[in-house]
């Protein structure tokens, strides 16, 4: 009798672990399912984008030239907001917007191997070549993340992720020639919430 006992209660105790691994295999089959469907759309709407390889492209009205470097593939404005939208789920522009966007030829905008070089131009101020030498790129770094940080906030309302402002993608530098000082940041991002 305590034998019989005993097996009735190991058998209740297996029931729920077991009852865990099917409700864990059954999520895991919804996310590779998920996960395959998004790969099809995302495959889908990279088909529809113009890519550029190997040229010259003129962004905005005259603003620059751009040599695509050998192993990247450009894409114009309205296809690199398609892919900042659509695929990796930005809010849409409210400014200027996107002139386009380099991508590595192995990776495209769908895979999540991936990333992508967001090229845009706002005339936001002004730098004498004087100042230029002695700007203090720490300090404009550290407002950037500021301002990025109370972004987030819109963000979340409209249920998307929040951004960070991690660092200098590379050293910022004032071009004196061209009068234009170059600061290109690099952000991270949070997930979607909706």
């Amino acid at each position: 009798m305590f034998m019989s006992l005993r097996l009735l209660c190991c058998g209740l105790l297996l029931l729920p672990v077991s009852l865990t691994a099917q409700l864990a295999t059954t999520e895991l089959e919804e996310a590779a399912a998920y996960r395959a469907a998004y790969q099809v759309y995302a495959d889908s709407v990279a088909a529809t984008l113009t890519y550029y390889t190997d040229t010259t492209v003129v962004l905005g009205d005259d603003l620059a030239e751009l040599r695509v470097p050998p192993g990247y593939r450009f894409v114009y404005g309205e296809d690199a907001e398609t892919v900042l939208v659509e695929l990796w789920g930005n809010p849409p522009s409210t400014g200027a917007g996107s002139l386009g966007m380099l991508f590595p030829e192995k990776y495209g905008p769908e895979s999540t191997a991936g990333y992508g070089i967001d090229i845009f131009f706002t005339e936001e101020g002004y730098v004498a070549d004087d100042d230029a030498a002695d700007y203090d790129y720490d300090e404009l770094l550290e407002q950037l993340q500021q301002e990025t940080e109370a972004g987030n906030a819109s963000r979340l309302e409209q249920g998307y992720g929040t951004m960070q402002l991690v660092d200098w993608a590379a050293t910022p530098h004032y071009d004196s020639a061209n009068k234009r000082l170059h600061w290109p940041s690099n952000y991270a991002s949070t997930s979607r919430t909706n």
